[in-house]
């Protein structure tokens, strides 16, 4: 069984010269867009924002880190913060 197909199937998604300005920020939307969920859970159960040091986060399986850049936006209102 040949299963290179799948390791190239995602080559040039993230290509920037797939995208002019402002697509890639829609595409950046949509894909912070998509982490609401994850984050929303990790916000309900795991971190509320009350430990001042913040939080040690290693995510796996994305790719693109989406949910870390929208923990980010959620727990620093938009700046750079230690979750």
């Amino acid at each position: 069984m040949n299963n290179m197909s799948n390791l190239e199937s995602y080559n040039d998604v993230e290509n920037l010269k797939r995208f002019d300005e402002a697509s890639f920020a829609d595409y950046c939307s949509m894909k912070l867009k998509t982490a609401d969920s994850n984050a929303s859970f990790i916000k309900k159960y795991c971190f509320d924002g009350s430990i001042p040091d913040g939080i040690a986060v290693c995510e796996i399986g994305s790719g693109n880190s989406k949910l870390l850049y929208k923990l980010e936006q959620m727990y620093s209102g938009g700046g750079t913060r230690r979750i």
